[in-house]
């Protein structure tokens, strides 16, 4: 670096317009040693650049140079450019370089920083004028807040981005991140409310407001579900723009434009609703002034004759005429309070210090409307206790029906259209919170009302019937009674042929037994044809001949377009091993490894030279082989401070067995000082438990409750999650092998799985193997809740069942995938915004992969990674390992590892975001031709 720039100072000077020209110093040799140099210093550079840089620039500097006159000015700028390129690049230090290949756009940063400070002056002048207006007071505080969300969102997060160093991204509070995104939610939501309150209505502003918060509702789900659970991680720039930053900074950029458009409508607007709202409340002074006035008048009246004075008639009347008198007069008195703190700019919510409570802003809003119905009622019934005494007084009652009638039936018609007018105002501004009340509360308790009712009439017609099929058996036993004694005579004929019978003279008529109703036609005719005696239908009819149908017959719909995957390929659970099984060998691959990739640690072969049936890895690194016969297993050990990864040479322990098990899994064993790993073996009736050195620990027997046990896993030290198959259906139970119970259980809706994959919660449960239904089980308190997971999806994703593979991701197992072929689904679960219990986070696809390669048998998640990594076993024994994004694995490793374009779309007919991801592949071992003599 240094030799460069000396040779570049002592070549080159600058003249006064601040080019480069030749000193009279450099000759033909010096630009030679340049030239070798540069060459030499690409060589050293290059070794850590993409491979477009290192094939490209060194050919196109060189053969310009060697193709140019020497003493040309092409040569030195090519050359001065060059040089100047690579030390400014080699110049940084190491992880510098390496963020180069992964940090941020500027340009996304640069447009999110312009939106928030035009956001920033946008509500400062709205906040302003709102404050001079006075009542605006929520809506300015809700600015501010959104305001300050935004601007954390940027100062602790966004800019952070921009340099893209691993040691400044990996400070990032990811989890902080999303709970700001989440308190910018709340913010818009309090903006919409608030804006509610004032009684504008923008429409299209209010549109801007739903897309943006469904925005930032995205991202916090992408943050939370893929990076907040994992510590440690590479961000990958690229994704984040893509995924996040950019859909985010162009909902803002266009609220923001939006929110520019309509600052001085929305100004005139609140101006508007507030004139209306003071004549609204000026209104009801008025009527409540005029309301007062008439009581005081009656009362005048009233008081003053004193014989009124002295009944019990006339002392109610008086109460509640000052009554209404009190509460008139509050009405008006609320309205003119209300009318001035509504024109206030101190308003509610404005002091942080001091909240007012919410139900007291409610009665505050609503108080003149309530206390005016309250006067007008009082009123009203003063107005009747009056009639009614003055007809008793001169002996007409008739004149006090008219009057009551059309004051009661009038007060009773304003309270209902009140409080309907009130109801309907409160439902429209809790439209959510009515419709989930009525949803959960509501309609259920209406439902189990229905069903009480239908109970109820069921149990009286049981009761009924009941109660006829007992005088029916009274009248049949008198019945009997009677024909007793007339069958006394035959009685001891009955004896003479019971003997007979006894010495084998008679034969005993044979019952014959019909098909039951719903047997197919061609059964029935045939038993028909069996059981007519008449021989002249026997010669009628023409023998049938029933030809036995193909296997291989049927409707080739029903079969799944990609056969489940065998359990051949696993990541280890800490990333640190890739397993993969092809024939009778098991290889073992170091994942951790860069250069070359995924380099071999250890093949295992099976004794028996039979094809390898499952393997699967332990939480600590047990490496359990299923075979022909047997079930071995391998102990790997992978810890930091050692220099290579140790495994055991042979197996740490076996288990034979005679009839092939229907499932294996590993559990744990918590109950003891240290953790120990733990083995099931499943066969139909009867579930064995092994430590992890085969050595046998507890066999439960299920054939006394008469189960038949596909597969079993554990949830703790005393109870078993099990797939129970009967004729005509399944079950999922929770079996306590201590008290020798089921305590759960709960109906599946296909016969057809096989297989039980449980969260590391254990609180759910996927079941796996039917063609047409993908089972959720979720592990309650009370109960097992049975969910079809692809039934329940958005209709406008269009997610194909996967027929290859499903299992858990994420923190506590959260996220959900699928695969079919080289197409994977991952599903993130539902929020309360979210109709459906999951939603599609990704449907991941690369176009790289054409009809002509071979399609995958076996697939495998790389644990604690984002972006995703995958790996698909092939037939031929090779494994295709790749990414949705080219990560810093792929970087630092071979450069020949080719480029793919991989689609990452949210539903199937949604355009997708193309991304570049990076594909290897690892070949199989050579295997001798004995071997594959034997396998073939």
């Amino acid at each position: 670096m240094s030799t460069s720039r000396r040779a570049r100072s002592r070549s080159l000077i600058r003249d006064a317009k601040g080019r480069y020209r030749e000193s009279p110093l450099v000759t033909e040799k010096h630009r030679k040693v340049l030239r070798q140099l540069l060459t030499v210093l690409e060589e050293l550079i290059d070794e850590n650049e993409d491979k477009e840089d290192m094939k490209e620039r060194p050919k196109s500097v060189i053969q310009e140079s060697d193709d140019r006159d020497p003493a040309g000015k092409s040569d030195r700028e090519a050359i001065d450019e060059a040089v100047t390129h690579r030390t400014r690049t080699s110049s940084r230090p190491a992880p510098e370089r390496e963020a180069v290949l992964k940090k941020v756009d500027d340009y996304v940063i640069q447009r999110y920083k312009k939106s928030l400070d035009d956001f920033t002056q946008l509500s400062y002048q709205i906040r302003g004028s709102l404050t001079s207006l006075g009542g605006g007071g929520r809506a300015a505080k809700a600015l501010r807040e959104l305001q300050e969300s935004f601007s954390k969102i940027y100062e602790e997060y966004i800019r952070s981005l921009s340099g893209g160093s691993d040691s400044a991204w990996k400070k990032l509070d990811i989890l902080g991140c999303v709970t700001l995104l989440r308190n910018a939610q709340t913010g818009l939501d309090e903006v919409t409310n608030s804006f509610k309150e004032l009684e504008i209505s923008n429409d299209s502003f209010k549109n801007e407001l739903t897309v943006f918060r469904s925005n930032l509702f995205e991202a916090a789900i992408i943050l939370k579900a893929e990076y907040g659970q994992f510590k440690d991680i590479e961000l990958a720039g690229d994704y984040i723009e893509r995924e996040i930053l950019d859909p985010l900074t162009t909902a803002f950029e266009t609220f923001s434009a939006k929110l520019r458009d309509g600052v001085d409508k929305e100004v005139a607007m609140i101006r508007k609703a507030q004139n209306f709202s003071g004549q609204r409340y000026l209104n009801l002074t008025t009527v409540a002034t005029f309301l007062s006035s008439v009581t005081a008048t009656t009362l005048q009246i009233t008081i003053g004759n004193q014989q009124s004075v002295q009944s019990v008639l006339s002392i109610v009347m008086n109460t509640m005429w000052f009554t209404s008198l009190v509460f008139s007069t509050a009405s008006a008195v609320y309205s003119l309070l209300i009318m001035t703190w509504r024109q206030s700019p101190v308003r509610q919510f404005d002091n942080d210090s001091s909240h007012i409570p919410s139900w007291f802003l409610a009665f505050l809003r609503n108080g003149p409307v309530f206390t005016l119905i309250a006067a007008v009622i009082a009123f009203s019934v003063g107005l009747c206790i009056l009639a009614f005494q003055t007809a008793i007084q001169q002996g007409l009652i008739a004149t006090a029906i008219v009057p009551i009638v059309f004051a009661g039936g009038h007060a009773n018609f304003l309270l209902l259209v009140s409080g309907w007018f009130l109801w309907e105002q409160w439902r429209a501004k809790h439209l959510e919170f009515w419709t989930n009340t009525k949803d959960k509360n509501l309609i259920p308790r209406l439902n189990k009302i229905k069903e009480y009712r239908v109970h109820f009439q069921g149990t009286l017609e049981n009761i009924k019937e009941s109660i006829l099929r007992f005088f029916s058996s009274i009248l049949s036993l008198r019945g009997r009674n009677r024909a007793s004694s007339v069958g006394s005579d035959i009685q001891p004929d009955i004896e003479k042929d019971a003997d007979l019978i006894s010495r084998g003279h008679v034969t005993m008529a044979v019952e014959m037994i019909h098909p039951p109703s719903d047997q197919n036609e061609l059964g029935s005719e045939t038993q028909d044809v069996q059981d007519n005696t008449n021989p002249e239908l026997l010669r009628a009819s023409p023998s049938i001949e029933v030809t036995p149908e193909s296997p291989n017959a049927g409707d080739n719909k029903s079969s799944l377009e990609h056969p489940v995957f065998q359990s051949a390929l696993q990541f280890s659970p800490n990333g640190a091993f890739l397993a993969f099984a092809h024939g009778h060998r098991v290889t073992i691959y170091d994942s951790n490894k860069a250069n070359p990739y995924f380099p071999m640690v250890r093949s295992i072969e099976v004794d028996d030279k039979k094809p390898v049936k499952l393997i699967t890895w332990s939480d600590r690194d047990h490496l359990l082989v299923q075979a022909e016969r047997s079930i071995n297993i391998w102990r790997f050990d992978s810890s930091p401070s050692k220099d290579s990864t140790d495994a055991t040479k042979e197996p740490w322990g076996s288990i034979i067995y005679d009839i092939e098990p229907s499932a294996i899994h590993w559990t744990s064993d918590e109950s003891r000082s240290e953790v120990e790993d733990m083995i099931i073996v499943v066969h139909h009736d009867l579930v064995n438990i092994y430590d992890s050195r085969c050595k046998s620990v507890r066999s439960i027997d299920f054939s006394d409750h008469g189960l038949y046990i596909v597969d079993a896993v554990s949830l703790d030290s005393s109870r078993l999650l099990c797939l129970t198959r009967d004729m005509e259906e399944g079950r999922v139970i929770v079996f306590n092998f201590e008290t020798r119970i089921v305590e759960k259980s709960g109906y599946v809706f296909s016969n057809d799985n096989h297989t039980l994959i449980l969260s590391k919660k254990k609180d759910k449960a996927l079941l796996h193997g039917s063609e047409n239904i993908t089972t959720l089980v979720t592990i309650e308190n009370d109960e097992l809740q049975t969910t079809d997971l692809w039934s329940v999806t958005p209709y406008h994703q269009e997610l194909r069942i996967p027929g290859g593979a499903i299992g858990f991701y994420g923190k506590d197992d959260e996220l959900i995938y699928g695969v079919s072929g080289y197409e994977i689904v991952i599903l993130r679960p539902s929020t309360d915004e979210d109709y459906f219990s999951y939603n599609a986070l990704h449907i991941i696809t690369s176009p790289n992969f054409d009809s002509e390669t071979a399609l995958p048998n076996s697939f495998s998640f790389r644990p604690n990674t984002v972006p995703y990594r995958f790996a698909f076993g092939l037939p031929d024994g090779r494994v295709k390992v790749w990414s949705i994004q080219s990560d810093t694995f792929f970087k630092d490793g071979d450069p020949e590892a080719p480029k793919i374009d991989v689609h990452d779309r949210k539903g199937r007919n949604i355009n997708p975001g193309v991304s570049s991801g990076k594909c290897f592949t690892i070949t199989s071992p050579r295997e001798s031709e004995d071997d594959q003599q034997e396998l073939e």
